[in-house]
């Protein structure tokens, strides 16, 4: 039997996530076609007690807090002339029609997507699709900005924003440009973790930032937490000794049960930086708590903040 809310639209599938203070679009069905014809089209998938939450795939349009992310379109000053407009765009209600002009002109047919809002993305432009449509409709957007007439306007205008001295200095590597050493240490994590990767995807960054941690402070454990700590720990191995590093696998959503310690240290005693990135920083406090139990001092690191909350809770 088909659950009825398939068909349904999915403005009508938001739900307010509490643990990461933001929206997304799910359903529940105990139904394994269900579970399989949403799977092909993108959705991933939780179990609890009455079967499958399935959750819609989702894409950030815009991130001006990640610097993975503020360049991905290109310079960093076309990143925040983009958020500027999709914000005002939002603000006048225009959004929608943006988005169904370009679906329109690219003949995306039978899609939907919806704008999700939260305390928690403060800094960013997140939608969900019905389908895994929702990653083109991501980069055509950022197209039709670039060819709007509006577009001038808005770079001119960050360009007023920005200090005129302003540059994003670090440039990306790659790890098969690092030493040896190094790149035993990325792969040797890669293949420790890949296998136990809930979410099914390399989440492994093989081209980096080298100086993103430049200026981080001195401790004497430096605890990363997976998954989303293999975007950005190559940044860190660059400018620190690996054999300071330590993995603790922590997930605030109660559906994950899982956890998971790598090259575990002894924490009594010890000062134990905990590095992040942030939407809420609920992560961050629960995994300090944990590093207290064990007799460390903890200090919380937020890496790319999304919100206020993040900021307090670092």
């Amino acid at each position: 039997m088909k659950t009825k809310n398939l068909e349904e639209k999915l403005s009508e599938m938001i739900i307010f996530d509490e643990s990461h203070q933001r929206e997304e679009v799910s359903m529940v069905t105990y139904c394994v076609e269900d579970l399989y014809a949403k799977m092909k089209d993108g959705w991933t998938f939780k179990r609890n007690p009455q079967g499958f939450i399935l959750r819609a795939p989702e894409e950030w349009f815009v991130d001006i807090s990640d610097p993975y992310k503020a360049v991905y379109h290109g310079k960093i000053e076309q990143n925040l002339a983009y958020f500027l407009f999709l914000e005002d765009l939002i603000k006048n209600n225009n959004f929608e029609n943006y988005l169904n002009t370009i679906l329109k002109k690219y003949h995306i047919n039978n899609f939907s997507f919806a704008l999700l809002k939260g305390p928690s993305l403060k800094t960013e432009v997140r939608l969900a699709g019905s389908d895994k449509r929702i990653s083109l409709l991501k980069n055509y957007s950022f197209f039709e900005f670039e060819q709007n007439n509006l577009y001038e306007s808005y770079l001119d205008k960050v360009l007023k924003i920005l200090r005129k001295d302003f540059e994003f200095k670090s440039k990306k590597v790659s790890i098969y440009d690092q030493s040896v050493a190094m790149r035993d240490f990325f792969f040797s994590l890669k293949d420790q973790f890949a296998p136990l990767n809930i979410f099914q995807k390399d989440t492994f960054n093989n081209i980096f930032f080298e100086d993103l941690f430049k200026g981080v402070p001195e401790a004497d454990v430096y605890l990363f937490i997976p998954y989303g700590c293999f975007r950005y720990i190559s940044s860190f191995v660059v400018a620190n000794k690996t054999d300071k590093i330590m993995l603790w696998e922590l997930h605030t959503d109660k559906h994950y049960s899982q956890t998971s310690k790598y090259m575990t240290k002894e924490l009594r005693g010890k000062n134990v930086l905990i590095i992040d990135n942030s939407y809420t920083g609920k992560t961050l406090s629960m995994m300090a708590e944990l590093v207290r139990k064990e007799g460390g001092n903890p200090i919380r690191l937020a890496l790319f903040p999304k919100s206020e909350l993040s900021i307090k809770n670092s």
